[in-house]
């Protein structure tokens, strides 16, 4: 018996198969994509299957299709990524509350996860300034942004402008950390800054953890300069 013969003999057994690996293709594809990948059981038909067994694979990848396919809603998609959680924006958007522009990310449920601010807004009792990258937790609560322009934040100055220096927050709102740009007092305890010099605070607002600009001595222990130091 002939390899062709016993594919046209079995060719029952591939159609699961088949369609296993159609499912997870469509929902890696582009919508257009998509399209084309429907027209394929119309070319199977050469392994000599039943004319049932074609329409049902048709059937069911246009089934695949209808219900996989990423509604446009009130804003533009343009863009999907391999896990379809990222969008750009066509014109600024409200989406689930919030003011945005550019691009636009979700977490699989469809919560935002992070987004650009299209103008000035209030999250969590923060001001933030326009084109501000904001970032959510699982739950919809502030985790952290990157700052379109230096910012004063609960009366420290968090740096903004560029995306190596982030400022964290708890979802009450409450300053998690930030990185100063340059040595200053906080708590009273001379802290260091620079990029990989941050200072983290607990929700109370008390200091967490900073590096010292010079040696201190702190609870009758003696830091050196650039000692981490850990309350």
């Amino acid at each position: 018996m002939t390899v062709i013969s016993i594919l046209r003999n079995q060719s029952e057994f591939f159609i699961l198969p088949y369609f296993q690996c159609l499912f997870f293709l469509i929902k890696r594809m582009d919508n257009k994509l998509r399209f084309l990948v429907i027209l394929f059981p119309l070319k199977i038909k050469n392994i000599h299957m039943k004319k049932s067994s074609i329409n049902a694979v048709g059937v069911i990848a246009l089934f695949i299709f209808i219900f996989s396919f990423q509604p446009i809603q009130d804003y533009s998609l343009i863009y999907q990524d391999l896990d379809e959680s990222k969008i750009h924006l066509k014109e600024d958007s409200t989406i689930q509350g919030f003011p945005c522009t550019a691009w636009v990310h979700f977490y699989p449920d469809g919560k935002l996860k992070q987004f650009e601010l299209a103008h000035d807004y209030v999250i969590a009792g923060v001001i933030f300034p326009k084109n501000t990258i904001v970032f959510l937790d699982d739950n919809g609560k502030l985790n952290q942004v990157y700052l379109s322009k230096d910012t004063d934040i609960h009366s420290y100055p968090c740096p903004g402008g560029n995306m190596k220096e982030a400022t964290g927050f708890y979802p009450s709102g409450k300053l998690r950390f930030f990185f100063p740009r340059e040595d200053m007092l906080v708590n009273g305890y001379p802290v260091k800054g620079g990029s990989m010099k941050g200072v983290w605070f607990y929700e109370s607002g008390k200091l967490k953890k900073f590096y010292l600009t010079r040696e201190y001595t702190i609870n009758g222990r003696k830091y050196n300069k650039g000692d981490e130091v850990n309350i």
